[in-house]
């Protein structure tokens, strides 16, 4: 159950308004797409319920339920529950319960020693692709800048999906420009050239090429403007989607935590107000020409 309200300068055109309200209450219990969905509930017994609510609709209509990708996952839960095989049966079968779901290429976790396992992973598939294409992203006889077309078309695809949604920290982007570095020094010939030594006896551990030098040479951009030029896209999208948008209304909830967090940082980033922000986003025209041309 969140609380919302939808500041003024992003209540957009007039059917938005009356279709909408600016201002409520919202209850997620599911979440729908073409051939799957999510279930949110508060307990065991109601998770229940609402699968065998589920499975005698489809029933009813020809269909069934894939029982052996039907899972559960326990959060806010204590810790023997957490970690039970299955919590309940359907239909006469056993429904897995997890500790780790990946649902839209995403991957969750109830585990609090784990909660970063997604970045993780995300190094490991882009790192996994580097490995496959090793033979073109390294091949020196093609132009450099026709590689790096391939390393942001393959790699950095799976090095950053869906980072448009990431709650990510200045160690989370660290770790990833670290991970980015480090594909263009293989690539670039020299790359993990060190400096020459200071004197006799002071080595220079310093690269020759710092990684200012890597994007030039590359011709590539800054990751991590890559990342917040993400965020922002899709933040101001939200903004300029309709009223009863459920996107929309979880955006601007009141009291979660974190809800706030978003515009502090893109503050800091712009030197703008919320409210600036806010309405610059809901000029696409004016927002894209911003995206453009500012450096943050």
């Amino acid at each position: 159950m969140f609380n919302y309200q939808i500041p003024v300068e992003c209540l957009g055109n007039r059917e938005s308004r009356v279709r909408g309200d600016a201002s409520g209450n919202i209850e997620l219990d599911d979440e729908e797409y073409a051939d799957d969905l999510i279930c949110i509930n508060t307990s065991i017994i109601e998770s229940k319920e609402s699968l065998d609510i589920y499975d005698e609709t489809f029933r009813r209509f020809g269909l069934t339920i894939n029982y052996d990708k039907t899972e559960t996952m326990c959060i806010n839960f204590e810790e023997e529950i957490k970690v039970k095989e299955t919590l309940f049966t359907v239909n006469s079968h056993e429904i897995k319960n997890v500790r780790q779901f990946k649902y839209l290429g995403q991957t969750f976790v109830n585990e609090q020693e784990k909660e970063n396992i997604f970045l993780d992973l995300k190094i490991m598939s882009a790192e996994c692709k580097f490995q496959e294409m090793k033979r073109v992203l390294c091949d020196r006889d093609i132009a450099i800048k026709t590689r790096s077309i391939f390393l942001t078309s393959f790699v950095r695809s799976r090095l950053c999906y869906a980072v448009q949604s990431w709650n990510l920290n200045e160690t989370h982007i660290k770790k990833l420009e670290v991970k980015w570095h480090g594909f263009l020094r293989r690539m670039i010939n020299g790359g993990f050239k060190r400096q020459a030594p200071i004197d006799d006896q002071h080595e220079n551990f310093a690269y020759k090429y710092s990684n200012k030098d890597l994007q030039n040479i590359s011709n590539t951009s800054s990751l991590r403007q890559f990342i917040i030029k993400q965020q922002l896209k899709y933040v101001a999208h939200i903004c300029r989607l309709p009223n009863w948008d459920n996107r929309k209304k979880i955006l601007f909830s009141k009291g979660k935590r974190g809800s706030r967090s978003i515009w502090k940082k893109f503050e800091r980033l712009s030197g703008m107000s919320e409210e600036q922000i806010r309405k610059l986003m809901c000029n696409k025209t004016e927002f894209f020409e911003f995206i453009r041309t500012f450096k943050f």
